[in-house]
């Protein structure tokens, strides 16, 4: 597959998002997607998802630098056994074991255009003032609800929110916030999912991303950790302070 810098541009965040599980550092995470050649990660980049990222992370550290090394940056068994401190032989025993957890435990999500579309504008009426009843109808009786803002929101999930009603009362705060304090939600494809970035006036608050199988929401995901989204573009800085006003 061929790519222009412009088509590119469109997988870095992805990339990143990849490249920052692996080292837990931005700046290590934004030299390793500036060394790699686009086009040989391309298909691996439109194939994966936020919810593969947080499947990576129930793997060993080991296992997941190895797997993303060899499986996302395409590192041959020397250099990956230079960078991880370990023999090529211990390299590919991790890698299998990496492997078969992987198969073993990914999610199959299934997402069409019309569902996207149609979550979409309910979230933008909700957030204008509807009802959120037509939301809570699209949510599944078990659907979960991952938060990260890296301690710098007014609440702070250390653990997932599990069930229809809680992650329905998580969102109608949410989403009333976003409207008394006039930020804007638009629409975007979050590492192949539907979803959003939120804007306040002076930049990013977060960026949220659904997970659908069947027509119904499975899992929901907002990352609002200034860390995490620095990459994307500028920041707000006014955002939780207000919040906690």
């Amino acid at each position: 597959m061929n790519m222009n810098s412009d088509d590119w541009a469109g997988y870095r965040p992805l990339m990143f998002s990849i490249a920052y599980r692996m080292t837990g550092s931005v700046g290590d995470a934004e030299d390793i997607v500036r060394g790699n050649d686009p086009a040989e990660h391309a298909e691996l980049a439109d194939s994966l998802s936020m919810a593969f990222l947080t499947l990576l992370e129930s793997l060993t550290p080991a296992e997941r630098a190895v797997f993303l090394l060899r499986e996302v940056f395409s590192y041959d068994y020397k250099a990956v056994a230079e960078a991880t401190g370990k023999s090529e032989v211990a390299c590919r025993q991790l890698l299998a074991r990496a492997r078969q957890a992987v198969a073993e435990r990914r999610p199959r999500f299934s997402t069409t255009r019309a569902d996207a579309d149609e979550l979409t504008s309910i979230f933008l009426a909700v957030s204008n003032g509807a009802d959120i009843s037509s939301l809570l109808e699209r949510l599944a009786p078990d659907v979960v609800f991952y938060g990260d803002s890296g301690g710098n929101s007014e609440v702070t999930f250390i653990e997932p929110v599990y069930g229809r009603d809680a992650v329905a009362a998580i969102l109608a705060s949410q989403l009333d916030r976003v409207r008394r304090l006039n930020a804007r939600l638009e629409p975007a494809t979050i590492n192949g999912m539907p979803g959003f970035l939120s804007h306040a006036a002076d930049g990013l608050v977060a960026v949220a991303s659904f997970e659908i199988l069947d027509g119904q929401v499975q899992a929901i995901r907002v990352v609002a950790n200034p860390d995490k989204l620095r990459h994307i573009g500028p920041v707000s800085t006014s955002w939780h302070l207000k919040a906690v006003r």
